[in-house]
């Protein structure tokens, strides 16, 4: 033990039982301890502490550079995919279809889901995943470009829903602030299945190329 602000103690992990040192306000008041985040995923109880968390940060505000260092801290997390959450799950094709349909009933009835980090909002009555697909909607309008929001794409049991169709050249363009890997291989998809479409990737660089801040 070290002065007061140093001060630790020990305890065990609650999944493999490894000793591990902790601040004793952290032993006393936290229910559960683990030495890392792989034990803490795969333990049974971090779903529901997961929710909780999740709960008790909404509407939080961060700031540029702590945003920053949530985002590198997930990506190492993440550098080993054994850590998900999802790793080693496999759907069905069957449970997929039911999945695919109820997607496609809420996107009917006008009813989205969108990741963590993006702020949908509407524009024209339509509502959109990001204030960035809003923006490059508005400079559409501004230079008197036609366009159509998430026209829908067959895409083997899925449905593929590039961001913004323009009939008058025939191009499609999704906007990718960031360009996940994930997203990548699905660009490669279906641009096998579509060779003679055009999609346009509308990344950070030529969000600002366009005078749109990403």
């Amino acid at each position: 033990m070290q002065g007061i602000k140093g001060t630790t103690g020990k305890t065990i992990c609650d999944l493999c039982g490894k000793e591990i040192n902790r601040y004793p306000g952290r032993i006393k008041f936290c229910k559960n301890h683990y030495c890392s985040n792989k034990c803490r995923w795969q333990d049974g109880h971090s779903e529901e502490r997961n929710r909780k968390i999740s709960k008790a940060r909404q509407g939080m505000k961060f700031s540029a550079e702590t945003r920053q260092k949530l985002s590198k801290a997930q990506k190492e997390r993440f550098k080993d995919p054994t850590n998900h959450p999802s790793y080693g799950k496999h759907r069905s094709i069957e449970t997929r279809r039911k999945l695919s349909k109820a997607m496609i009933r809420r996107l009917q009835a006008g009813e989205r889901t969108y990741p963590g980090n993006a702020k949908p909002g509407r524009y024209k009555s339509i509502y959109m995943r990001s204030q960035s697909e809003i923006k490059v909607a508005q400079w559409l309008d501004r230079v008197g470009i036609a366009w159509q929001y998430e026209v829908q794409i067959p895409l083997g049991i899925h449905n593929y829903l590039p961001d913004f169709y323009l009939p008058q050249y025939g191009i499609f363009w999704e906007v990718k602030g960031y360009f996940r890997e994930e997203a990548r291989q699905k660009m490669t998809r279906v641009r096998a299945l579509y060779p003679e479409s055009k999609f346009v990737i509308i990344d950070e660089a030529m969000l600002r190329f366009l005078g749109i801040k990403p």
